[in-house]
């Protein structure tokens, strides 16, 4: 198979995000860039020179109908794949991914799915307590997401038993669960909300880098925002989403820390 360079891959993740772009202005689906993309965008006019992955987000209303409508409509390249519970292509994670299937991937050691784009889901959270009970609960299923995980590799033999053992320990009490089960308790945790009228949002299906809550009316106005050659969508209230995700985001870290920690350790064409 022939490696993937950094250039190419990150290429290859915008014409996924190009496609995504195009679907949703089409069905009137709102999303933003996020995290470290959105970062970029703001900071850097393009990708976090030491990042090289791309991820969005869409309040859960809209996740819902984007993950219906993908698999229904033509329009998008027929190599893109969409991975996700709603799309009843789940590949153990509570958010959704798109992914080039002409591509293969190795991270951190291990294959996984081609290059991809995420897609996480914005979910509604009542107050600061609402929200340190619903992270509790999150962390803990995670945990136990983790040691099904490591025991599923530990028997395909890519990862040594030791692995098991300590996925263990950290979470004593393991339940005898599946991993899809354990995937589908971590939505209906970010989901408990959804009905109400609430102040914040939050990434709660997989949600631990973010400082803070972020207030609903950050979301009630969306724009454009240069990504290297292209343009993505945004929410207009960007400052505030990236001072409540990162404080204070324009100063850069250190020296020290500016290094090329990619998410894809190796990505491949795959043999036709």
């Amino acid at each position: 198979m022939k490696e993937i360079g950094i250039e190419e891959l990150r290429e290859l993740q915008m014409c996924i995000l190009d496609e995504i772009d195009a679907f949703c202005r089409g069905h009137q689906i709102r999303y933003t860039m996020s995290g470290g993309t959105l970062l970029g965008a703001v900071r850097h006019k393009g990708f976090i020179p030491w990042d090289d992955d791309m991820d969005i987000q869409m309040l859960r209303k809209d996740y819902v109908r984007f993950n219906l409508l993908w698999n229904r409509t033509a329009g998008h390249s027929d190599y893109l794949k969409l991975l996700s519970i709603e799309a009843g292509t789940n590949s153990g994670y509570a958010f959704a991914k798109v992914v080039d299937t002409r591509t293969a991937t190795v991270v951190k050691g291990m294959e996984s799915e081609g290059v991809w784009v995420d897609i996480f889901p914005l979910d509604k959270v009542r107050d600061y307590q609402d929200f340190e009970r619903r992270r509790k609960k999150e962390r803990k299923l995670y945990r136990q997401k983790k040691g099904l995980y490591w025991r599923q590799l530990a028997k395909s033999g890519q990862v040594p038993f030791w692995r098991v053992v300590l996925a263990h320990l950290r979470s004593p009490h393991f339940p005898p669960k599946s991993l899809a089960r354990v995937v589908e308790e971590i939505n209906q945790n970010a989901q408990e909300r959804e009905r109400e009228q609430c102040r914040y949002y939050f990434e709660l299906t997989s949600g631990f880098k973010c400082k803070d809550l972020i207030p609903s009316d950050v979301f009630d106005r969306y724009t454009e925002l240069p990504f290297e050659n292209r343009r993505y969508m945004a929410v207009e209230a960007y400052d505030e989403y990236l001072t409540r995700t990162f404080g204070n985001y324009m100063q850069f870290p250190p020296v020290e820390e500016q290094v090329k920690q990619h998410m894809f350790s190796t990505a491949y064409w795959k043999e036709k």
